[in-house]
């Protein structure tokens, strides 16, 4: 699991780069067999009954390391398929905007391989170092954690903005339209 100064430093510079830039997006509790506990989820009601989604996603199995994912649902509630992602395909396929429910890895827009972002991690950067295990252990200062997450968010939120955006407007053209954007200027 992500260290919980990670967890919250990345949370919190997520959030408010999603409200700077993309104010259709807000924080959505949502309840769903798809999604876990330390997922962040924010949704943009499209119009027509469409609702965008972006996921934001610790490692669960110990990495410091997110990632983000993009969802939409014709259907007024957060996209239910069977697993999560529910289109995986490599950065050159299209992805057919006109599916009525989808969840994609924003990273799948950029790399054929499953696309993280990562924060600093002593024990994995110096294995079998014993102080480097210590020191994975120690709590992290706020504004050190901050500081490790403010490169990586800064990644995201540019990969979203660059690949993820231009998808969900398209998506979001498609079932409602009309051309819609949840950026503040359009």
């Amino acid at each position: 699991m992500m260290r919980k100064e990670y967890r919250w430093a990345v949370r919190e510079r997520f959030s408010r780069g999603i409200a700077e830039l993309l104010p259709g997006f807000v924080p959505r509790k949502v309840r769903s067999q798809l999604l876990f506990g330390d997922e962040t989820v924010f949704a943009w009601e499209a119009g027509q009954g469409l609702l965008v989604f972006v996921l934001l996603v610790p490692d669960a199995k110990g990495r410091q390391s997110f990632t983000v994912e993009l969802g939409w649902s014709v259907h007024n509630r957060f996209p239910e398929g069977s697993i999560r992602p529910s289109i995986i395909l490599g950065p050159t396929e299209e992805i057919p905007p006109d599916l009525e429910e989808a969840i994609i890895r924003l990273g799948s827009l950029v790399s054929p391989t499953d696309l993280w972002w990562d924060l600093p991690d002593p024990a994995l950067e110096r294995p079998g170092d014993l102080e480097a295990l210590r020191a994975g252990l120690e709590p992290i200062e706020r504004d050190i954690a901050i500081a490790h997450a403010e490169a990586a968010v800064s990644a995201a939120l540019d990969t979203l903005m660059e690949k993820g955006l231009p998808l969900l407007e398209s998506v979001a053209a498609v079932h409602t339209g009309q051309e819609v954007s949840p950026r503040g200027d359009a």
